[in-house]
């Protein structure tokens, strides 16, 4: 049923707002349409019971873009995935779980599981844009991005994901209304709410401005367990680098979440050097005053499921250098630092085929101390990750 609402409201949206427009006879723009499929193959090795697992996905995305009017544009992306391998057989809810969504729509679809093998589709972005001068209102599935680093980001309140998860840079979207404001041409006033799968509203408004060549934001907002978030961060560059840096303060409204205040704060530097070497250093710091039970080390790796899951440990540090050695072969390595935890690793290689499609090797080393169940005692861990990927864009 909220399916049907959702597309039955964006359409007809769609359709009065073109047709109530002075000068239809004018020819109106065909969608655009682009995408990509890639081929995936990961092999994960697991310290203990030293097994080595083996999976592969098959995804393809399409993304659909309309403007008929110079006031009016909508955007529609769908992410489609054929996922099999042996994890459906460690973790039999593997496949019935793969097609859940965390909107207030559910637009996933599971269109065929089995024991080793689940095939989806999701609609990630869905979301009609007016525009009247220097006012923006888009309504539906999209990505709020408030955020001003590269890593972590504690200012990113409606959309949370994982730096570890390479293979979707679109990043999750939120079913919301989001109203900006552009009062200047490097400042706007945006304001935001959303709602989850279980009804729950996040809202909250945002700030920005310029000065002495710095972009700073201030931001407050109210999450669904009724906790108050104040915000903000800048970015700018000290010489020919970039220095950028977030701040969130999360305070309980309410007696039942007495003593679970936090801070999460990133600061982080970035630039290009040499012949063209890429540099990101990051540093995380999350202070609680009544410290949660630690989650295990797949509730990090996927995408969180608050903005406070973000941090693996109290200080967490990300040095990321990406080398082009030709200008069809990359290499690139991260660093991650858990002090008190444990640490990671990222290689990865990227070779440029043709034009439109890109082979790459990536590995993913976690060593450390992780719960192996939810709310669970700490051991220590050691997981290898490995994928080998084809890509192709259209």
């Amino acid at each position: 049923m909220k399916k049907a609402l959702l597309f039955s409201v964006y359409f007809l949206l769609v359709f009065c707002a073109s047709a109530q427009n002075d000068s239809c006879t004018q020819r109106i723009p065909a969608p655009s349409f682009s995408g990509y499929l890639s081929d995936r193959t990961s092999l994960m090795i697991l310290q203990e019971p030293h097994d080595a697992i083996w999976d592969h996905e098959l995804q393809n995305r399409l993304k659909i873009t309309w403007q008929p009017l110079p006031w009016i544009s909508s955007e529609w992306q769908v992410r489609n995935r054929l996922s099999f391998g042996e994890s459906f057989v460690l973790n039999p809810m593997m496949a019935s779980s793969a097609g859940k969504d965390r909107g207030l729509a559910d637009l996933s679809f599971t269109l065929a599981h089995g024991n080793r093998h689940a095939l989806t589709s999701q609609i990630d972005r869905a979301y009609l844009q007016l525009t009247f001068r220097k006012l923006e209102l888009a309504i539906g599935r999209q990505r709020i991005n408030w955020s001003q680093t590269l890593v972590w980001n504690p200012n990113d309140l409606f959309n949370t994901y994982s730096f570890f998860d390479f293979d979707y840079p679109e990043r999750p979207g939120s079913d919301a209304i989001r109203c900006t404001w552009f009062y200047s041409a490097a400042g706007r006033a945006e304001m935001a709410v959303k709602a989850d799968s279980s009804g729950k509203i996040t809202a909250g408004g945002l700030f920005r401005w310029n000065k002495w060549n710095y972009d700073f934001q201030i931001l407050g907002a109210v999450l669904p367990q009724n906790e108050l978030v104040l915000g903000g961060g800048w970015s700018g560059n000290i010489g020919k680098y970039g220095f950028r840096g977030e701040v969130s303060w999360f305070h309980p409204r309410t007696d039942s979440l007495k003593g679970s205040n936090m801070i999460l704060s990133s600061v982080s530097f970035d630039g290009m050097f040499y012949k063209s070497w890429y540099l990101i250093a990051e540093i995380l710091y999350r202070w609680e005053q009544n410290p949660a039970p630690e989650k295990t080390l797949m509730d990090y790796y996927y995408a969180p499921a608050s903005v406070k899951d973000l941090a693996f440990a109290d200080i967490s540090a990300l040095v990321q250098l990406s080398v082009p050695v030709t200008p069809l072969f990359n290499i690139s390595l991260a660093a991650m630092g858990l002090p008190g935890k444990g640490f990671y690793l990222g290689p990865s290689f990227s070779f440029s085929l043709s034009n439109n499609l890109e082979a790459s090797l990536i590995s993913q080393i976690f060593s450390g101390r992780f719960s192996k169940f939810d709310r669970g005692p700490e051991i220590r861990q050691t997981f290898y990750l490995n994928f080998f990927r084809l890509k192709w864009n259209f």
